[in-house]
């Protein structure tokens, strides 16, 4: 997220303000009054040194010229970033006169950037009681809320600053952050849009809009904001990336592949595109992109886990299950809490007949999750690999009790009480697994099995049909013995 915009044009700011406030000193020319306005023009032309000197000198004459303090501290707060110095002219500058808004606010800008927030505060405070109408003061003392997490209190002054100022697009944008961090949504989304209709080139407007309408779903609306970011700016990786997610959401990745090539060329370090461009390559079937993009990833970050993860993910795609297990095992080794990682591997354990492997891991992920319905039902696969069809009831009961709504274990529930030979206990499973999905071949082909063993021959007909009828290819052995035993020749 962009953070709040403490007024970027802060110096121009300032200075307007200074010399709005504390202009050039007419009447009597003391020696004072001439080295102060010889500062104001060294000041005017950028020559800070040397405006420092002749305010010096106008202070050395005159130690209550309030307004050499002023300009002097503004040079050494808002121009060199010497802040401590800075805040002992203004100090001073109070001393003498103590109802100057403009110097609270600018030794409230001091304060804020050496971190004394509550100073900055204070000093804002106090200048909006002087000054109730300085719009600016409001704005930054919102910024300061703002980064105390303070929402309510910094749209209440942004909301202030907007009064006083209904044409400033910064104040809208800021109020947009604080809306945006409160999920209040719209109410970001409005400001952000009235920001940008004040300032039509701004650019982190259109960026945080955009990512609202991404997370909302509105993909060709985000995707209309990246595009007016790269208009204005066509170097603007994060808007290539930012639209390749929009596009990859809407299955173009064709177009998502085109984007994060483009924010690539401009950022050639640019991880995450490499690393969204691989989904999007393994998307479309290309294997070896995807894990060449998980590879550079790899290379510009070596303790990614994501990236390890995702190569796992592409060559257990392609089938090769020990470079799969390879990549898991590097991500487990970088991030050895992740229930996810140890399920991945384990499926590829439990695929290759791995079973004890298989187990140990399904046994660490429900250590780090023990709600973990898809784990109970993965392991309960392993012990049946393993003939151990008692413990996988057990855990196909606990990935039930957790998810009555999750079919597949109620199918390998069943298959582990086909391997029992309890036939009526497995088309019960069976018949919950179907119902729960009835596009489920693979029980409907077990429930055959029991069905032809229990001598109902014509039910196992019919789910040997009905499995076929998904595409699922029953064993031509079962097929010819039920043929024997049935007397059918279908």
């Amino acid at each position: 997220m962009v953070h709040v915009q403490n007024r970027n044009r802060l110096r121009n700011t300032l200075f307007a303000l200074a010399m709005a406030f504390f202009p050039l000193l007419a009447g009597c020319q003391d020696a004072s009054v001439h080295h102060y306005n010889r500062g104001m023009d060294y000041l005017k032309q950028d020559q800070y040194d040397q405006a420092i000197l002749e305010f010096t000198k106008a202070i050395e004459i005159n130690p209550r010229l309030v307004d050499a303090y002023f300009h002097r501290g503004n040079i050494y707060s808002v121009i060199k970033g010497d802040y401590d110095l800075g805040i002992l002219d203004f100090d001073k500058a109070l001393e003498i006169d103590a109802d100057s808004a403009t110097v609270y606010y600018i030794r409230g800008y001091a304060y804020s950037q050496k971190g004394q927030y509550n100073q900055a505060i204070s000093d804002y405070t106090k200048a909006l009681e002087i000054n109730p109408r300085f719009a600016e003061v409001y704005c930054d003392r919102g910024v300061e809320y703002y980064n105390r997490d303070e929402y309510e209190r910094a749209i209440s002054d942004f909301t202030e600053a907007i009064k006083i100022d209904p044409k400033d697009s910064c104040i809208y944008y800021n109020r947009g952050l604080a809306y945006e961090d409160k999920s209040e949504y719209g109410q970001a989304i409005s400001d952000y849009t009235k920001a940008i209709e004040f300032n039509p080139y701004y650019t982190d407007a259109y960026d945080n809009r955009g990512r609202i309408y991404f997370d909302e779903g509105s993909f060709d609306l985000a995707i209309a904001d990246c595009t007016r970011i790269i208009e204005i700016d066509p170097n603007s990786e994060r808007a290539y990336y930012n639209r390749g997610r929009a596009y990859a959401k809407k299955g173009l990745s064709g177009l998502a592949i085109a984007d994060y090539t483009t924010a690539i060329e401009i950022s050639p370090g640019y991880a995450s595109a490499y690393m969204r461009r691989g989904f999007a390559f393994a998307d479309k079937g290309q294997h070896d992109q995807a894990i060449a993009d998980c590879d550079k990833v790899i290379e510009l970050y070596p303790r990614n886990v994501n990236a390890y993860s995702k190569r796992g993910e592409v060559y257990t795609a392609i089938g090769d299950y020990d470079l799969a297990i390879s990549s898991y095992t590097k991500a487990i080794e970088i991030d050895p809490n992740s229930n996810m990682l140890y399920c991945n591997r384990g499926m590829l354990y439990c695929q290759s007949g791995q079973y004890d492997l298989a187990i140990s891991d399904y046994t660490i992920a429900l250590g780090i999750e023990p709600n973990d319905a898809g784990a109970y039902n993965n392991r309960a696969m392993a012990y049946i690999g393993r003939g151990e069809y008692n413990r996988a009831i057990t855990d196909c009961n606990n990935a039930i009790a957790i998810d009555p709504q999750y079919d597949k274990p109620h199918h390998n529930r069943g298959l582990a009480y086909l391997r029992k030979r309890e036939f009526d206990r497995a088309i019960i499973d069976c018949n919950s697994a179907i119902a729960l999905n009835p596009d489920l071949a693979q029980s409907y082909c077990n429930r055959a099995i029991a069905y032809r063993y229990k001598g109902e021959y014509d039910k196992a007909w019919e789910d040997v049909h009905k499995a076929g009828s998904f595409g699922f290819q029953v064993q031509p052995e079962f097929i010819e013995e039920l043929r024997d035993v049935s007397g059918r020749k279908e």
